[in-house]
Parts: structure tokens; sequence; C-alpha cells
């Protein structure tokens, strides 16, 4: 692991494993204080331009001597560095409400690999106009969520998007959703393009409190088969290994 400084006005490259070494300077006259230093990598998304990364971020309490003259001061707290590789970031810290400027585009990750026990999905073949798409994978037996390294819900859609999956987890993996979607012309809805769950082949029967409805018109037949980086083609509807 390397500790790397961040400097305002800079452009840092970081590694996955690196940690961020974040120094808040401030000039401080006052009593003893002790407050929490926060530090977090963002990316604008569409509905915040300093969307937190997940992973990305640190939070530490620092304790200020007293300082009978206004006195130059330096705090400093480390966050780790998420697996985005080949993305760039934004960053910004703040000492309790006191926010610092937001850096954007100032934190550039060069290198990265997935984790040993990662799932790695891109999107191919979008349908036209798509911009977001979100999947949510589960166990073979449906019983352990299978939870996503970073990013947000909704992802744009040339984003891959990668999960982290616990030893002893059963293959192949279900597809809770995948969906695949755009903004309406207000940005007030979303209006879905495509969807595929491999969870339910039946519709659910509110008689018999079961799924041996009609068949679901959204159920695919697709699994996740093993760890790796797959991509999942919208045209064939099939996930294929990247070698």
């Amino acid at each position: 692991m390397v500790t790397k400084l961040a400097v305002p006005g800079q452009v840092l490259q970081v590694n996955v494993g690196d940690t961020i070494e974040v120094n808040v300077a401030f000039d401080y006259l006052g009593p003893n204080w002790r407050e929490t230093l926060y530090a977090a990598l963002y990316k604008p998304s569409i509905w915040d331009p300093h969307d937190e990364v997940s992973g990305g971020s640190n939070a530490v309490a620092v304790d200020i001597p007293i300082a009978y003259t206004t006195t130059p001061t330096i705090s400093s707290v480390d966050i780790p560095v998420p697996n985005r590789p080949g993305e760039t970031f934004g960053l910004y810290a703040k000492l309790g409400n006191i926010l610092s400027q937001y850096c954007d585009n100032s934190i550039q990750i060069v290198t990265g690999t997935i984790p040993i026990t990662g799932v790695n999905v891109t999107l191919k073949n979008p349908p036209s106009g798509a911009t977001l798409w979100q999947l949510r994978l589960c166990d073979w037996d449906i019983s352990v969520a299978i939870n996503q390294i970073g990013g947000t819900v909704l992802n744009d859609v040339a984003v891959p998007i990668t999960f982290e999956v616990p030893s002893g987890v059963k293959f192949p993996l279900r597809l809770i959703s995948l969906q695949v979607s755009k903004w309406n012309a207000d940005k007030t809805a979303i209006i879905v393009l495509y969807e595929i769950q491999s969870i339910h082949a039946n519709l659910y029967d509110f008689d018999t409190g079961t799924y041996t409805g009609p068949p679901d018109p959204s159920y695919r037949a697709v699994f996740v088969p093993s760890l790796g980086s797959y991509n999942y083609n919208v045209a064939t509807q099939q996930f294929e290994s990247i070698t």
C-alpha cells in the first residue's frame, strides 16, 4: 500500500489499493477544539454534481489545541483508493460543517485489478438512447445478495459494474434485475428500455401465493457462471467472457 499526498490544483495519479493523504490547512483562533475531519472522492452524477464514491471516503477525529492568536493549523485524513481503475474523480474535505473547495478531476486512478473474488460486468450494445443501467445479483439459491463495489444504484451505461463475491457462494449467480434506462425529457422519471431477471420464470399467482402464473416476459435463463470479467450483450442476451 502506498500513501500519496493530494495537492490542490494538481492531478494526482494513484493505483487501486493506495491511500490518499488529504491535508487541510486553516487559520485557527479559539479554545481547544475536537472536531471530525472528513474527506471524500466524488464524481458528477445526474442528480448531484458532487456525488460521493462508495469506498472512497474516511472520517477521523482531530484535536486542535487552544490558540490565543491566529495560528496556521494543519489536520489530515487518509482515504482509500476504490476499485475504479481508469476513472478520474474530484476531492473535497470538511471540518465539522466547514467545507473546503471542491477540487474537480483531481484524482486519477490509473491502474488496478478486479479482486480475486470479483465479478466485473460491462454492458454491450445497449438500446438506442440508453444512458443508465443497473445490475443486481444474488447466489443461485437466492439467499445471498452480492454487493456492488463502488458506483451508484444507477450507473452510466459506459461504466462497468464490479461485485465482490463472498467465499462459499454458490454459482452460477442469478440476476435479481438488469435494467437499461434513460431519463424522460423533464428528468422527473426513469424510462426502462430493457429489463431482465433470472429469479422467477413465471408471474406471481395471488390465488396460490406462488410464482406459478403465466410466463414472466422479463425472465431470461442467463446467469453469471463464475468469477471473472464479462460483457452482457443486449443484442444476444448472453454473458460473454472477457479473456
